[in-house]
């Protein structure tokens, strides 16, 4: 049996780093070296009965490759043909197979027979050229793109174990910024497309899940149930979601069952998290030296030791007792996941089904995440014409999350203290100095700290469609989506302060409806695709929540409000909002190397008054597939280019809801010896608010090399974000602290360029890719309220939105 190698694809992000080209110089000449002649000379003596074969490889067009693997199959004998595209191997015996592969062709298998000579043409292998994505109600053969687009499959997805999508794609995807919000397991990521676009508004991108819509955490999908993922990065791509992509759009598709027999399948992992240690601690001496010199003493004199320090301090100085805080609020983290799927289906029904089970251990003590997650994606064709599915998700969710308290108080804690007395005896209070500072280790303690977060998700798109005329399909999509959500947490009384507790409800129904018309034509060496859209969505959000004080038993943490002692506040809200939109879009091909895209699409917002909720939002696209034309069609270098260029513009209301209404808040004050409750606005209504618009220029190119050998794409972009929502700062004498206007402009620019090399491509043993993905985006606020800075909010003209400003430190005032 054969043995394969396969060493893992090597993928990095870097940000304007000198080394990156090197690293991409060195994968080219590996890849040439791996070309050269004879690299895969044979190492076994010839015996009587072998047989020398020759030949020659060409191209379709009749010209010799250099450089095509010719392999005895099953052994390591081969070679690789010369520059005229001749080689010569040597053939056990008759009925030898040789198989002949290159990177860009497809790979051919020829038994020998009683042959001496075999010539050989290799057809082209297309498959990189034709893979179809997922662009937004369609999808698009990947040459035919004209807009910026990143595609990550779940290949690739399943190389890194993580709890959602995005962190598996982190560092794949040119422009895209994947962060974690914080370090608790189950935090969802917080990811940026090409910057941050808006002040007040939001800068999250739209999610779109088998081609439903949804603002709510992806953290319920299972990573391992997604077929691909599509990042549309530029208003040409994503004009088609109008205002809802105004910050780039991250298009999901889950997997789907095939005809055949069942396929059952199990898939898990377990893994640890060690905790990375940037912060060497001192140890209980170089406490002692420092505190000494911070007092300027000399750091060997401990004469003095007690006038600052406690007696416990000292003491614990010269037995040599001293604590390592960080090494106790820390530990190991682990990390599993098991799922059982099973896929398959007969020739009108398919399935695909699955259950997984997700559980993470956080650094912190306290800290963890699991998950259980059901997919149901059943597909049926009812008639020749009728075709109707369900692709649905439910999942349940548990996190527990530590505060930063134990960490931060660890940092700052003396050394020189022990968290336990002599009996073993917990002490809240170690340090007698330091009689307000609890212990790093109090929020560990049974029953002093809980923040338990608990949610229930339904996610669905139930689908029918319907072939009207040949090339003509009408589609109709329902898509709700349903999740509950609950917040309890508990802090003790073991500090010396009364305990308290919250709990906090939120409860989410929205829904997606739309109707698609899609037409495809194909006339001579013309191609038209057109979708035409209908749809609406609701979103319906009620929350409540209620929080106590001094709850008698410690044991009921923030199940019993009823039972403490002070209510401290009870709140409930509700919050509804729609979105009725109308789309088109036109794909044109001439040639299959001429194309064209037009896209326009009309949203009507709820959140802004009837004068402004409307707006439209056009866009232009085109590419040029150079690499088609006569005088690059024989180049041995170029494979493939093209050029495109597209300009759109998209909307933005990311704001709540009853902006432009205004609203009340609840005043407390002093009537004679009781208290009185009265109503005043605490939001000024603003009935002009209206879209806030982002244009976007991008130009770029897709390439490849010596038979694709290396591929690629260059991005150049510029997007300009105008009528910004913006919470503008007012003087608090007027009774408010800011009102919401149109104001002010920022601007993003950059530059993306994706390289992928396939060094040792070899079928016949090792296979070796590298990818590599440098950006770089230089985002800026152009214009505010006024022609200043806004020094209260942190906005300066000509920097980013979120910049660390502080004043500069001139030096100590001295008694001189």
């Amino acid at each position: 049996m054969k043995k394969t190698l396969l060493l893992p694809a090597i993928r990095s992000r870097l940000s304007k780093s000198r080394w990156a080209n090197c690293t991409f110089a060195v994968m080219i000449v590996l890849a040439l070296l791996a070309n050269s002649s004879n690299a895969l000379s044979d190492p076994f003596p010839t015996n009587a009965a072998d047989q020398t074969i020759t030949g020659k490889v060409t191209d379709e067009a009749g010209g010799g490759l250099p450089g095509v693997s010719v392999v005895v199959k099953g052994t390591q004998r081969g070679t690789v043909t010369d520059q005229q595209g001749n080689y010569s191997v040597v053939a056990p015996d008759a009925s030898t197979t040789l198989v002949f592969s290159f990177v860009g062709y497809l790979s051919q298998e020829v038994t020998i027979g009683n042959r001496t000579q075999i010539n050989l043409t290799l057809e082209p292998d297309t498959k990189s050229l034709s893979e179809v994505i997922v662009v937004g109600y369609g999808t698009q053969k990947k040459r035919d793109l004209t807009g910026a687009i990143s595609s990550i499959s779940s290949q690739e997805i399943a190389e890194t174990p993580a709890a959602n999508l995005l962190q598996n794609a982190q560092g794949r995807l040119a422009g895209v910024d994947i962060v974690r919000s914080n370090g608790n397991p189950g935090s969802p990521p917080v990811i940026r497309i090409r910057g941050n676009r808006s002040i007040t508004a939001g800068n999250d991108p739209l999610y779109v899940i088998d081609g439903i819509p949804t603002d709510v955490s992806i953290n319920d999908f299972n990573p391992n149930d997604i077929e691909s993922m599509e990042v549309l990065k530029d208003a040409s791509a994503v004009a088609i979601y109008g205002s809802r992509g105004a910050n780039g759009v991250i298009l999901i598709t889950t997997k789907r069952g095939k005809e055949g027999k069942a396929v059952i399948s199990y898939d898990g992992y377990y893994g640890i998290k060690k905790a990375k240690k940037d912060i060497n601690l001192m140890n209980g001496e170089q406490f002692a030296r420092y505190s000494r010199i911070s007092r300027g003493i000399d750091p060997t004199n401990a004469s003095m030791d007690n006038t600052f320090f406690d007696p416990l301090e000292s003491q614990n100085l010269q037995s040599g007792i001293e604590t390592d805080w960080l090494d106790l609020i820390l530990r190991d983290g682990k990390q599993q996941q098991h799922q059982l799927s099973a896929s398959g289906g007969s020739k009108n029904t398919t399935y695909y089904l699955s259950g997984a089970f997700y559980d993470e251990k956080g650094i912190m003590q306290q800290s963890d995440y699991q998950r259980y997650s059901f997919r149901a994606n059943i597909e049926t064709q009812l008639s020749e014409k009728l075709r109707v599915g369900v692709s649905s998700t439910v999942a349940s969710d548990l996190q527990n999350v530590m505060s930063n308290g134990p960490y931060t108080n660890a940092l700052r804690f003396s050394p020189l203290v022990q968290p336990f007395d002599a009996d073993g005896n917990f002490l809240a209070y170690p340090n007698p100095r330091e009689g307000l500072v609890t212990s790093p280790l109090l929020q560990y303690q049974p029953g002093q700290y809980t923040d338990e977060r608990r949610k229930y998700r339904i996610f669905a798109n139930i689908f029918g469609e319907y072939k009207l005329l040949d090339g003509l399909t009408y589609r109709l999509n329902f898509g709700p989506d349903f999740s509950t959500y609950r917040q309890g947490e508990y802090s003790g009384t073991l500090a010396g302060s009364a305990n308290t507790a919250e709990v906090t409800n939120r409860q989410i129904f929205a829904y997606t409806l739309e109707n698609i018309l899609t037409y495809t034509k194909q006339l001579g060496q013309h191609s038209f695709n057109a979708v035409g859209l209908f749809s609406t969505q609701q979103n319906r959000t009620e929350t409540s929540g209620a929080r106590a004080r001094n709850i008698p038993v410690e044991s009921s943490l923030f199940y019993d409000l009823g039972s403490a002692a002070d209510i401290l506040g009870i709140s409930s809200s509700l919050t509804k909002w729609g979105l009725v939109s109308y789309m088109g879009r036109i794909n044109y091909s001439f040639k299959n190397r001429y194309l064209l895209t037009l896209t326009g699409r009309a949203d009507g917002s709820s959140r802004l008054s009837p004068a402004n909720k409307w707006a439209f939002f056009p866009s232009i696209s085109a590419g040029w597939v150079l690499s088609d034309e006569a005088f690059l069609n024989d180049s041995k270098t170029i494979s493939f280019l093209k050029l495109r260029a597209g300009y759109g513009a998209v909307g933005n209301t990311s704001i709540n809801p009853y902006q432009t209404l205004g609203g009340l808040r609840r005043s407390v004050y002093a009537y004679g010896n009781d208290a009185a409750y009265g109503f005043g606005l605490n939001v000024i209504p603003n009935p002009d608010l209206r879209w806030e618009i982002s244009s976007t220029l991008n130009v770029g190119t897709d390439f490849g090399f010596l038979n694709d050998r290396i591929t690629g794409s260059l991005e150049v972009y510029k997007t300009n974000t105008t009528d910004l929502l913006l919470n503008r700062l007012i003087p608090i004498t007027s009774g408010y602290g800011s009102v919401l206007q149109n104001i002010g402009s920022t601007s993003n620019q950059g530059w993306e360029l994706t390289l992928n090399g396939k060094i040792l491509p070899s079928s016949s043993g090792v296979r070796w890719e590298a990818g590599l993905n440098v950006f770089s985006n230089r985002e800026k606020i152009v214009e505010l309220f006024n022609t200043n800075d806004d020094v209260g909010n942190g906005w300066f003209i000509g920097q980013p939105i979120n910049v660390f400003y502080n004043f500069k430190q001139d030096g100590i005032w001295q008694t001189d």
